[in-house]
């Protein structure tokens, strides 16, 4: 009975070292991204909006200097809605691990599904602050951000 009760506290370690870090209290950067990490379009009245997960931070806050509040507001929308996807596709991938036992948890396949956890927790801190700078600059314009604050 020992012997079981050490493997449910490795396998809970474990499982909770891979877990940990995903979440955030302040606002976070999301945008439409599909689960391949490509940036997706939406279409708005002042045009497409875009997630840009290509162009630096440096520009990206450029061009949110020369957006309306408008804009702003949906490309905010945009990479908070890719953010909660994102938090989606995490949870789903780390029940793979929980499917594991202790001992297959040091297998190839589990340290395949170990290394797509670190990708897409990788994925959402760089749209977490890609939305950080629209966020900011709502702030800054005294726009009303209580739209903009993610459940995660």
């Amino acid at each position: 009975m020992n012997k079981n009760l050490l493997m449910a506290a490795v396998f809970t370690a474990v499982i909770s070292i891979f877990m940990c870090g995903c979440g955030s209290d302040e606002p976070t950067p999301a945008g439409p991204e599909t689960a391949s990490g490509q940036a997706q379009s939406a279409g708005s009245s002042a045009g497409k909006i875009a997630v840009d997960l290509q162009s630096s931070i440096a520009e990206l806050t450029q061009k949110a200097q020369q957006m309306n509040t408008d804009q702003l507001m949906q490309t905010a929308q945009k990479y908070k809605q890719a953010v909660v996807e994102k938090y989606d596709e995490l949870k789903g991938v780390q029940a793979k691990l929980e499917d594991f036992s202790v001992t297959d948890l040091l297998s190839d396949e589990a340290k395949q599904v170990k290394s797509e956890v670190e990708e897409i927790k990788s994925s959402i801190s760089s749209l977490k602050d890609r939305f950080k700078i629209y966020y900011d600059r709502l702030v800054e314009l005294k726009a009303d951000v209580s739209e903009l604050k993610l459940p995660v």
